[in-house]
């Protein structure tokens, strides 16, 4: 098997493959005897017509048409196996020649790259130093992450999750036509907007009454429209 290469631009590599004469000729003549079962060759019985007759009924052409068609990824997986070729996808058959019979493939090879002298280059590595300090601070917010909350009877405390009733149900009234303002949401309602003010202040108890009582009072609101509490949750 004669097998040439030739190196395209974009990592493509054309390649020509002629295979042995004497597998060409053994394959003719199996297609020619293929044809001759078939179809009728003028002065012959079927299947009894020899070489030469059928290459004269019907043209030596027909007869590479049918070897390209049953050796045709016989020959590709020969070539690509003793040219040591490794293509990243199958190839593209561009042109086949007759007489003698010869492939004209085009490859795409994996691209050549040239990382240099990489070996020699060096990075400096950073030291990084943790404190004790920042140890139990991750150590910590690792537990909080993980602590399962439960309902508890007591007061509430640093770091408890507060629950709060904003005292009724909300109506359609109590949402705004247009959301704006301080708070950027939808509520239009007294209530709610003293409960958004005391969760997000009350860390333990104390802030928390104090927001119950001073809210209403430092916006002029009548305490009965303070938002209470009515849950308070505490990490297992």
């Amino acid at each position: 098997m004669k097998i040439t290469t030739e190196r395209l631009p974009n990592a493509q590599l054309k390649l020509t493959v002629e295979p042995e004469a004497s597998q060409v000729d053994e394959a003719l003549r199996k297609a020619a005897r293929k044809i001759s079962q078939r179809y009728n060759v003028p002065g012959f019985r079927k299947g009894k017509a020899p070489y030469a007759a059928v290459v004269r009924a019907y043209g030596k052409d027909v007869l590479y048409e049918q070897v390209v068609e049953e050796l045709g990824d016989t020959i590709y997986k020969q070539a690509l196996d003793e040219a040591n070729l490794k293509p990243i996808a199958p190839g593209v058959l561009d042109e086949v020649t007759y007489d003698p019979l010869v492939f004209h493939l085009t490859l795409p090879m994996p691209p050549e790259v040239d990382l240099g002298d990489y070996r020699n280059v060096r990075v400096p590595r950073p030291v990084v130093e943790v404190t004790n300090d920042e140890i139990e601070a991750q150590l910590l917010e690792l537990q909080e992450q993980q602590a399962e909350w439960l309902p508890v009877e007591d007061e509430g405390a640093a770091l408890d999750d507060l629950r709060v009733d904003v005292g009724r149900a909300l109506a359609a009234e109590d949402f705004k036509p247009q959301p704006e303002g301080h708070t950027g949401g939808a509520l239009n309602m007294v209530p709610a907007y003293a409960g958004y003010l005391a969760v997000n202040a009350a860390s333990g108890i104390t802030r928390a009454r104090r927001h119950r009582s001073a809210v209403p009072a430092a916006y002029g609101w009548p305490a009965s429209t303070c938002s209470t509490f009515s849950t308070v949750m505490a990490p297992a």
